[in-house]
């Protein structure tokens, strides 16, 4: 007599339920009071994942995109939450973090060699350094970049927080950096962006997807979400999107299908 299957649970009580000890993780320091949680992913043909969470390098911490664990984990092999320095916890400014994101994402993909590449997963500000951190790697390990409601323009007529300054960051400006750097990047690129947004708008995602098309060799897709603002990702009906049309446009199908729902409360592939 065959088991009856368990009803998957809905995505936001999955959300609300995920904690970074529902699963376990290994603390790597990848440099002096700096660390990585690391996930073992169920899938050793995937890629390593790399995520760098928002706060405007003012705030913000690791297990803050916790959430994302359940989709992730049958999809990779492993998952990495990069703790790096922020202003109200270790007075670093915004040049600190972009270092510390280099060398996290350097350490992900060389200890041990990351066989399918990183995919660099951004969210907010730290969007802004998984381009950053992509231009910096070696082409073939970066496998991908997934960018939600991404700062993309730090330019002095860009992105403001209590970082940034009036005169902006010119030299760390993702849009200005492709722009400077053609022909770089081959990997996938896929932007998403609340329509509603009003911390980041959208026309600034709709340039940098322009200037992507423009000057890389990787296609670009940018996913307008609607009825989402800022962290899209945190509301149910973005966190769906998301995760749907990844598994459209940027998943294999064969990690789509090798993944376990007996190890994963997220909705199957299929679903």
């Amino acid at each position: 007599m065959s088991e009856t299957p368990k009803k998957p649970r809905p995505i936001l009580a999955l959300m609300e339920a995920r904690s970074p000890n529902d699963y376990k993780f290994q603390k790597v320091i990848y440099k002096t009071n700096r660390s990585i949680m690391r996930y073992a992913g169920f899938s050793d043909d995937g890629p390593d994942f790399a995520l760098l969470h928002g706060g405007g390098w003012y705030s913000g911490k690791p297990g803050d995109k916790d959430y994302w664990l359940d989709y992730l984990l049958p999809r990779s092999r492993s998952v990495n939450m990069i703790e790096y320095g922020v202003a109200a916890l270790h007075r670093s400014t915004i040049e600190d973090s972009f270092k510390d994101a280099r060398a996290a994402a350097q350490w992900i993909a060389e200890v041990p060699a990351a066989k399918a590449g990183v995919v660099l997963m951004g969210f907010s500000a730290g969007a802004a350094m998984a381009v950053d951190v992509a231009l910096t790697m070696a082409p073939d390990d970066v496998a991908g970049l997934l960018l939600f409601s991404p700062v993309t323009d730090l330019s002095a007529d860009g992105f403001k927080s209590k970082m940034t300054g009036d005169a902006g960051h010119l030299n760390l400006s993702p849009v200005h950096r492709i722009a400077q750097d053609a022909g770089r990047l081959a990997c996938p690129c896929l932007i998403f962006h609340g329509v509603n947004d009003s911390t980041v708008p959208l026309a600034a995602s709709r340039h940098f997807a322009q200037v992507w098309r423009q000057t890389q060799t990787g296609p670009c897709h940018l996913f307008e979400v609607p009825q989402c603002g800022h962290g899209l990702d945190k509301l149910q009906r973005g966190f769906a999107r998301s995760c749907a049309e990844l598994d459209a446009h940027f998943f294999s199908p064969d990690i789509c299908l090798a993944s376990d729902p007996s190890r994963s409360n997220f909705f199957p592939p299929s679903v």
